[in-house]
């Protein structure tokens, strides 16, 4: 079937993964309706799996920051990005459960990219973090990729990403099982920590991974053992960046999770 996905059409495809679809939207700082979409229906072109990768690297790629990191004489932190945004589609595909519903969802905004597909990895977090542990939901999906040298050798891909953000001094970022969804998310974020992270703002990010759900001031702070009051301002710090999204009450019944 690896064929039929990547080199059919989706009136094929949907034959046999009768859920096929694959969603790429752009969304501007100030509104959470995309402003820019790319889907598998699309009508403008074959939406089969290597036209969708093909279409969504070049948007993917465009306008993205070039961080300055000198090797020898050359700027590499192009390339460096470049193999970020490149790597985490080429995942999302390989890893994606096609009889599930909430297929492929890419969502580039000003300030990060997150990669969502359906299936949850089929190795632990840790184990992927770790890397030369590769055990991918399509494995002929994978070998094609790799013949044709946009991906690297099984397991190396996600700890590379991680390795980056940190060399780039950007914010950690997000590697999860959406339980609920039963979908995987990744994503990465363009945002120097050394001048957004504060005291307490990456532990309320981990107890909301953790959690997977709703919580409320109340209940973080309990958790981290820290005043209500910073807790509050830490969150509201996390809002604007966009980390974490409330339930739009002020005061009582507010609650936030996680943005993915």
């Amino acid at each position: 079937n690896c064929a039929i996905l990547l080199f059919t059409t989706p009136a094929i495809i949907k034959n046999i993964y009768p859920l096929y679809f694959l969603d790429y939207q752009e969304k501007n700082q100030v509104s959470s309706i995309w402003n820019k979409r790319i889907t598998s229906d699309d009508i403008t072109f074959n939406g089969n799996l290597f036209n969708f990768f093909n279409l969504v690297l070049k948007n993917l790629t465009n306008n993205l920051p070039n961080p300055f990191i000198l090797e020898g004489v050359e700027n590499k932190g192009d390339s460096k990005i470049y193999y970020v945004v490149r790597e985490g589609l080429v995942n999302a595909l390989v890893n994606c459960d096609f009889f599930l519903e909430n297929q492929i969802k890419i969502i580039k905004e000003e300030n990060s990219i997150s990669f969502k597909n359906s299936g949850k990895l089929k190795i632990s977090i840790t184990q992927a973090l770790q890397g030369g542990n590769s055990l991918p939901r399509n494995t002929s999906l994978m070998t094609a990729f790799r013949n044709i040298g946009v991906c690297d050798r099984g397991g190396t891909g996600i700890p590379r990403i991680f390795n980056i953000a940190q060399e780039l001094q950007y914010e950690t970022p997000l590697l999860m099982n959406d339980d609920i969804n039963t979908t995987t998310i990744l994503k990465f974020y363009f945002i120097n920590k050394l001048q957004t992270q504060s005291n307490y703002s990456q532990d309320i990010l981990n107890a909301l991974t953790k959690t997977n759900n709703w919580m409320s001031i109340s209940e973080i702070a309990n958790i981290l053992s820290v005043n209500r009051s910073i807790i509050s301002i830490e969150v509201n710090e996390l809002i604007k960046a966009k980390k974490v999204i409330d339930n739009n009450k002020q005061t009582k019944g507010k609650k936030i999770k996680i943005n993915i």
